[in-house]
């Protein structure tokens, strides 16, 4: 990898020309000082100082670096709202296996071979063109660019618990908790340096699930106990995908829900 203009995951491997964007050297390999398993995310830049503030009196100066909805903050909230601006960091690093896996990939993968219908012809990995990595290092379109978001690695399973707020134009919000359980067959076998496999037919067929997912609504209380069940394949990008409503005591099929997008 070393020399090359690109990453591993066919990004630039330089910085910028306005000195902006440092150069990728590879991002943190090592976890920060005073993390431990299963604790909150150490800031491993905690010593980083704003660089400068954007706020309602200056943002004139970077309207072209700002989407349309900052803008109308600043309009909105002219005396509060404010925007430090940090340096750049390239912190992501991934297993070696990944990395390999992903240059292979740059050259092989591709899509199956005649296409299995109408309108899926880049919705279905041909078998034996890849290894679990980015699939398409140099994006060729938008298909390929969605691909490799939607099988983005973000390691092979884990749980947490998520937190999200409706914000309210009065001030009020409403709090929304979640328990994600996720396990990503794709990402888990000998090529993904594993020295064993997930063999049940519901993580192997279809080309191989890319993710297996489950939410529990924790809260509000009106949807506590809601849980989305899913799994996505290599072959098949349409969710293999189950709800249960505690009101109901059923487990319902979810067809509605597609590969683009959920309700």
């Amino acid at each position: 990898m070393e020399g090359t203009e690109l990453t591993p995951f066919g990004a630039i491997r330089a910085g910028n020309a306005e000195g902006t964007i440092p150069a990728w050297e590879g991002g943190i390999t090592e976890p920060p000082a005073g993390y431990q398993d299963g604790g909150w995310y150490v800031d491993p830049y905690a010593d980083d100082q704003p660089l400068f503030t954007i706020t309602a009196q200056n943002y004139q100066q970077y309207a072209d670096k700002l989407s349309a909805g900052q803008i109308a903050m600043f309009k909105k909230y002219p005396d509060t709202w404010k925007m430090p601006v940090y340096p750049s960091r390239r912190s992501a690093s991934f297993p070696q296996w990944h990395y390999d896996n992903s240059i292979y990939n740059a050259t092989r993968a591709d899509w199956c071979t005649p296409s299995p219908g109408p309108n899926r012809e880049k919705r279905c990995l041909a078998a034996d063109t890849w290894k679990p990595g980015v699939f398409f290092p140099i994006p060729n379109d938008n298909a390929e660019v969605m691909w490799n978001h939607t099988f983005r690695f973000v390691g092979k399973w884990y749980t947490a618990l998520s937190y999200g707020y409706n914000a309210f134009p009065d001030g009020d919000y409403a709090q929304q908790v979640k328990l994600d359980r996720f396990l990503m067959p794709l990402w888990i076998g000998p090529d993904a340096g594993d020295d064993w496999a997930l063999t049940q037919e519901r993580f192997t067929r279809s080309g191989g699930g890319g993710l297996c997912a489950s939410q529990e609504d924790i809260e509000p209380p009106r949807t506590a106990g809601t849980i989305f069940s899913a799994c996505l394949y290599l072959q098949d990008t349409n969710f293999d995908a189950y709800l249960y409503i505690p009101g109901q005591r059923r487990v319902r099929k979810a067809p509605e829900i597609g590969f683009y997008d959920s309700p």
